[in-house]
């Protein structure tokens, strides 16, 4: 292809999201979502939500993962806005993780202006909703040469739902820091939430509210609630009965990734396990949780 800025989008600035994916990022790409700010109109903002589902193949290379943002990505953002020009263009959704070195490389080299938003939400909460289910998107375990907490083949095959799910999340996270670690400059907003009302981190208050003071927004009086990723309401002894799969989960992770042993405690499964013991005020003594007792047969659901 060849490549003009006469091929870009028209888009002052933009704006991406960096998750898991079943974090809200439905809502959050929802412009009735926001209100007009201070010095940003919402007719000023176009929000796009997977716009791209072509990208299949996980462990591109960086090249590779350029060639399918000038030629894919950017060129369906264009289509998508027509004639239109925008202020900012805003992307939170995560089919992106698949191409996202390749996404900043291609920003820089454009000289385009972008920010970064970095999407959480509580480990156990996120792994439930994926319920071991990766058919779109980001999928881990299909690249195991390009992650950077691998782990051993047969250990992954005996991952249950909950716990492929809790090694997405890791996952995502560890390739974020990665990110830092090349790109640690421009704008970046993170934000973090969870249903369980003691956590004291709602949606609203936690991720909408600084998203849209990010984009120069307000928000929305009435907060479409378009989260499909719900879960069932959690009894506080499920609860409670989470601290032993986050156990279960982190023994398997050591024992299969140097990575993890490292960094893990610091991962969103790490930070859960932390909240759920402080929660109840286990301890790591306690027979429940202790790694030498713990029956992760039981918790193999």
């Amino acid at each position: 292809m060849s490549w003009t800025n006469n091929s870009l989008p028209a888009c002052g600035q933009y704006v991406f999201g960096f998750s898991t994916g079943h974090v809200g990022t439905t809502t959050l790409s929802r412009s009735s979502s926001y209100a007009d700010g201070s010095w940003t109109l919402l007719s000023d903002v176009a929000f796009f939500f997977e716009v791209d589902h072509r990208v299949t193949r996980h462990g591109l290379s960086v090249r590779e993962q350029e060639g399918h943002v000038r030629d894919v990505y950017l060129k369906e953002i264009a289509r998508l806005l027509g004639t239109r020009r925008k202020r900012v263009c805003v992307d939170l959704s995560h089919f992106t993780l698949l191409y996202f070195e390749g996404l900043i490389q291609v920003m820089r080299a454009e000289r385009l202006p972008f920010k970064l938003v970095r999407i959480r939400r509580d480990a156990m909460e996120t792994a439930r909703s994926l319920g071991g289910r990766f058919t779109v998107g980001f999928r881990p375990l299909d690249a195991p040469e390009s992650l950077e907490l691998r782990v051993d083949a047969t250990v992954s095959r005996e991952f249950n739902a909950l716990e492929k799910g809790l090694y997405a999340v890791d996952e995502t996270e560890a390739q974020w820091l990665k990110i830092l670690r090349k790109w640690n400059s421009g704008h970046i907003l993170t934000c973090s939430w969870s249903e369980w009302a003691p956590m004291g981190s709602d949606f609203v208050v936690e991720c909408v509210q600084p998203i849209a003071r990010f984009l120069g927004l307000n928000t929305s009086r009435a907060v479409p609630d378009t989260k499909d990723h719900h879960n069932p309401e959690e009894l506080e002894a499920d609860r409670y009965n989470d601290i032993a799969v986050l156990m279960c989960y982190r023994s398997k992770m050591y024992k299969t990734s140097s990575t993890y042993r490292w960094i893990g405690q610091t991962l969103p499964s790490g930070n859960a396990l932390r909240n759920h013991m402080e929660q109840f005020n286990a301890t790591m003594s306690s027979a429940y949780v202790s790694d030498s007792t713990l029956d992760c047969a039981a918790h193999h659901g």
